[in-house]
């Protein structure tokens, strides 16, 4: 077979197909056990090759019920200021990040935000969210 372009790049790009031959031979795994087997609920399922890290995120929307990738929670202090940020594992309830993000704010700034704000999913009475140290001003 002619090789077109320099070997090097040949290697180059032999190498990075390399890579996808395991996650491959996954996806070839998973799609047996769905199909013969009728297993739909495999572990470390694979949805993308290009980005193996994805992960299905359950949004409960009737439009859009799943979305793929990973969950970011981004904090914002005044003027739009990135002051903390993290990437969650797993498809946790965004309630559950909100005091985390409480909680880094104080430790960064030695005290709590004197606002802060949610969706209605953060309600005090549904998630308890702040914490006992942090008192805001009204």
């Amino acid at each position: 077979m002619k090789v077109v372009g320099s070997v090097l790049t040949v290697q180059g790009q032999m190498s990075q197909l390399r890579q996808f031959v395991p996650l491959v031979e996954k996806v070839i795994l998973q799609t047996k056990e769905r199909i013969w087997q009728g297993n739909t609920h495999v572990p470390d399922k694979v949805l993308s090759l290009f980005e193996p890290h994805s992960e299905v995120i359950r949004k409960g929307k009737a439009h859009k019920p799943s979305e793929f990738g990973r969950l970011v929670r981004i904090d914002e202090v005044e003027n739009g200021i990135v002051s903390g940020y993290a990437v969650l594992a797993g498809n946790l309830a965004d309630t559950n990040s909100f005091v985390p993000a409480l909680e880094q704010h104080q430790a960064y700034f030695g005290r709590g935000p004197e606002m802060a704000t949610a969706d209605r999913g953060f309600s005090r009475r549904r998630t308890n969210a702040k914490p006992r140290s942090w008192e805001s001003r009204r």
